[in-house]
């Protein structure tokens, strides 16, 4: 047996706090009753019938007759082609539709009734007004880290851009100095030579076992590893005490910027120096330390040994202020390139 229900214009916005929290909306449909389906209560009040409805999972509305204190609770809302009555309330759970909410003064004449029906309905509203600004400002958040994600992709795009360019750079810099003398004006060259006589009044260390290409070896048949300490019995052969030196070939043209490891240079602990040349002619680097490398035996490193010295830049090759070596079997290397 199936019976149809009336409903009035009305909305109210309930919490239970028993069993969920969820807002109700009046609606002038009426709807089929179906006695195997839905649940029927007498003796009821509306706030019972709402109850009723909270209590019972997957059930989508009610309807109380005040005349009679029938409550309908509803699984389904199957629409009746009845016209609303007068004296009955119908509810639809917000959990089951998304209608906008409102409330028009009830025909029962109870002002506190419809003043609590505003105050949840205005709450209900706020909270879906705030679900709506929560829900955009995921949107501006996922849309801000997408930009986030672009901006460091752009960045790192532009870091290895400048390492690039930093590289090019770098090749041009060598290029330049390799044949800045071709363009460079000789007279100046002079003049800088002038102001630095280090750079015509220099001793020459050219013995070939200086390469950083060359082992320590068995030096000259029977002779030991060298250093560069005069008064020794294995002192290099052309080295004459602490002074102003040029390398030449065959052993090289500079002093190597990188430890040349061990055993190399004829001699034990190679030396190099520590940090780079002067890039401008005419430039003089006061205050240069020479290692020594010892890598390779046990406890030592790099910079085993020192010693201070001066560097510069005489246009088309360096001259070193280089002191006596603290120790033997140790010296100076000598390369072609940095």
């Amino acid at each position: 047996q199936q019976t149809k229900m009336k409903s009035v214009v009305l909305l109210v916005c309930m919490v239970f706090v028993t069993t969920a929290k969820s807002c109700l909306e009046v609606t002038t449909e009426s709807w089929i009753f179906d006695e195997e389906r839905d649940l029927l209560f007498q003796n009821s009040n509306i706030a019972e019938c709402q109850k009723e409805l909270f209590e019972h999972e997957g059930f989508m509305g009610f309807s109380f007759q005040e005349e009679s204190s029938e409550c309908r609770v509803y699984k389904a809302l199957f629409p009746s082609s009845d016209p609303p009555c007068k004296d009955c309330t119908a509810t639809t759970s917000m959990k089951f539709t998304n209608v906008p909410l409102y409330c028009v003064e009830p025909y029962t004449r109870d002002v506190d009734d419809f003043a609590f029906c505003v105050l949840l309905t205005n709450m209900c509203k706020e909270i879906k007004e705030n679900e709506k600004m929560i829900a955009n400002l995921e949107i501006e958040k996922e849309a801000s880290n997408k930009k986030m994600e672009f901006m460091e992709t752009e960045l790192e795009a532009s870091n290895k851009k400048m390492e690039f360019i930093e590289t090019e750079l770098e090749k041009l810099t060598n290029v330049i100095e390799k044949h800045y003398l071709n363009d460079y004006d000789q007279d100046l060259v002079r003049e800088i030579k002038r102001q630095h006589p280090e750079c015509t009044d220099y001793r020459i260390l050219n013995d070939s076992r200086r390469s950083v290409h060359h082992g320590d070896g068995t030096y000259l048949g029977a002779q030991p590893a060298k250093c560069d300490d005069s008064g020794q019995s294995n002192t290099s052969p052309d080295w004459v005490g602490a002074g102003w030196y040029r390398m030449m070939g065959p052993a090289g043209s500079r002093i190597p910027e990188t430890p040349p490891g061990r055993r190399q240079c004829g001699t034990h602990a190679t030396g190099w120096m520590k940090g780079s040349h002067p890039a401008v002619v005419g430039r003089t680097i006061e205050e240069v330390t020479f290692c020594f490398d010892g890598t390779g035996y046990a406890g030592q490193t790099a910079c085993q040994y020192s010693t201070q010295g001066k560097v510069t830049h005489c246009g088309d090759y360096y001259v070193y202020y280089l002191e006596n070596t603290p120790t033997c079997a140790i010296r100076y290397c000598a390369t072609h390139h940095f």
